[in-house]
């Protein structure tokens, strides 16, 4: 379950700051996102006038009642705003604190849509909740977007915005299917977000829909192309620079796991258990993009076991895999090298690792399991799978990865 960084409001009575008057200042601080913010309430006294048992105004003071209410409200105000955020399940920033505190109006008419994103990735870089890879590709699709329009506000995305922005990416740019859809992806991503904060009202989400072309031949691999890759890999010398990339993208091809995953692949992911009577091995991995649990089957004689390091220790990464745009590089040689015709990138090995299972008669809803898609009705089938299961059915059926 998701956990939210907030505490419980405090009342401080700051007395390092006195004003010219020698009165202290009454304050409400509370920690968001790990930022200690202090909010002013306006009310103050003399320290001789301060309870120390209440944390309030002295009943000696005339009007101390009016003062402690005032008071009083602020801290049920924090409260509110702290319980809301969490009961809707969303993520305030100390900017937004301050607006609801104050009641100050939200000025979306001045908003622009590169500082709401630029935020949100900085909210959530502190949270440790997006790779550096989505926030690489975040950050591109903003740079896309100001080419078409700088400066564009938030209450600017409309539905002729979106057809606009579209035509550009499929005209100008010459946007293929992917970059075409990822792009409006993006925009609708964060534009929820905005929608969720009560920034902005209307949805054009609503009714514009993001045509996807159906792509038929996703770049994968056959049996034959597979094992021209394995046949060059054992010709390499481990200082060839192709050989961590060619090692890395053939585990994907065994075992499904996207470059992120295999990146931070290490010994100890892989898991020991009894199936059958037998001890089997397999890879549990939480995946960087879903973090979701993943249980591969590992088989002892399998070509991915026979890929791993097991002299290395066991939290460091075990592949020694480059970065993605290293990978796509070399993949891009490799081919040329070898004749094959079809464009090959690092993701490419999760769909051959999908195709060849499901054409070795692995049944879909594990391939599904194991590559992490999910959708309400395939989350309803992942529930009932476990290890037992998934083990069997694969390795009984899946010849290619031994």
């Amino acid at each position: 379950m998701k956990q939210y960084n907030y505490n419980q409001p405090r009342i401080i009575y700051r007395q390092d700051q006195p004003k010219t008057n020698g009165e202290c200042v009454f304050y409400i601080q509370i920690h968001i996102q790990g930022k200690k913010v202090s909010l002013s309430t306006k009310i103050s006294c003399l320290p001789t006038m301060f309870d120390v048992k209440t944390n309030k105004v002295s009943r000696k003071v005339s009007d101390y009642i009016y003062k402690n209410s005032i008071i009083d409200n602020y801290y049920n105000k924090a409260n509110e705003i702290i319980l809301k955020a969490v009961s809707n399940k969303q993520d305030i920033t100390t900017k937004e604190f301050k607006e609801q505190f104050y009641d100050k109006p939200k000025k979306t008419d001045k908003l622009t849509f590169y500082e709401f994103v630029l935020n949100e990735i900085e909210l959530q870089v502190k949270k440790s909740e997006f790779a550096p890879g989505t926030i690489k590709k975040n950050k591109d699709q903003l740079n896309k977007l100001n080419r078409y329009r700088q400066g564009l506000l938030i209450n600017d995305i409309n539905e002729t915005f979106l057809a606009n922005y579209s035509e550009f990416m499929l005209q100008t740019l010459k946007n293929g299917n992917g970059g075409y859809t990822n792009s409006l992806k993006f925009i609708r991503k964060f534009y929820n977000i905005a929608l969720a904060k009560g920034l902005v009202s209307a949805n054009p989400f609503a009714t514009f829909k993001i045509k996807v072309a159906r792509i038929e031949n996703k770049s994968r691999l056959g049996q034959e192309q597979l094992s021209q890759l394995e046949n060059y890999y054992n010709t390499l010398k481990k200082t060839h620079k192709h050989y961590l990339t060619l090692k890395s993208f053939l585990f994907g091809c065994y075992t499904g796991l996207r470059h992120s995953d295999i990146e931070k692949f290490c010994l100890k992911n892989i898991v020991q258990t009894t199936v059958n009577n037998t001890q089997a091995t397999y890879i549990e991995i939480v995946a960087r993009k879903s973090n979701k649990l993943s249980q591969i089957p590992l088989p002892s004689n399998g070509k991915a076991y026979n890929l791993i390091n097991f002299d290395l220790q066991s939290e460091i990464p075990n592949l020694k895999t480059p970065c993605n745009q290293t990978c796509n590089r070399n993949l891009k040689e490799i081919a040329q090298y070898l004749n094959i015709i079809a464009k090959i990138t690092m993701h490419s090995s999760r769909h051959t690792f999908a195709t060849l299972m499901l054409n070795k008669g692995v049944r879909r809803e594990l391939v599904q399991s194991i590559l992490g898609h999910t959708t309400s009705k395939q989350t309803d089938v992942y529930a009932k799978l476990n290890i037992n299961t998934v083990f069997n059915d694969i390795v009984n059926n899946a010849s290619f990865l031994t």
